[in-house]
């Protein structure tokens, strides 16, 4: 029980790392990057101004739910396993769904990709050295 405990710490963990991350740049002053605006106002719009929905499923199938049902996703779900920069064979790989053609996959439906990586921890190169909350900053 202990493990899942913590399991769902790191991946809480993550998640805040990432959006915290996505925050601040949207706050970086401004550059000579002519789609920085661009980018800044389709955030806002898709990810801070609204409660977001996102699902597990393929492309086609948000594309027919969107048309048949009127839904409005705004993430295709992810879940990543298996230690990364191992000699493992990550899990999501069994599959043939790399992250490339996650994101892929998701541009073509029209939403956003969202990536939760279990085990991140586990990962090299801190391998849950000296614990999970040390190692997950560390590999992020």
């Amino acid at each position: 029980m202990e493990r899942r405990s913590n399991d769902m710490v790191v991946r809480v963990a993550v998640q805040s790392l990432i959006l915290a991350s996505l925050a601040l740049a949207q706050s970086a002053p401004a550059s000579k990057d002519s789609g920085a605006a661009a980018r800044k106002k389709l955030f806002r719009e898709r990810f801070l101004d609204h409660f977001n929905l996102g699902v597990e499923a393929p492309a086609a199938w948000i594309e027919e739910t969107r048309a048949q049902n009127g839904c409005r996703w705004d993430c295709s779900v992810a879940y990543l396993s298996g230690s990364a920069a191992t000699s493992e064979k990550p899990f999501w790989l069994n599959f043939g769904n790399s992250p490339q053609k996650l994101v892929a996959d998701a541009k073509k439906a029209g939403v956003a990709p969202w990536f939760t990586f279990y085990l991140l921890a586990a990962s090299a190169p801190a391998r849950y050295t000296p614990g999970p909350a040390q190692a997950t900053p560390v590999n992020a």
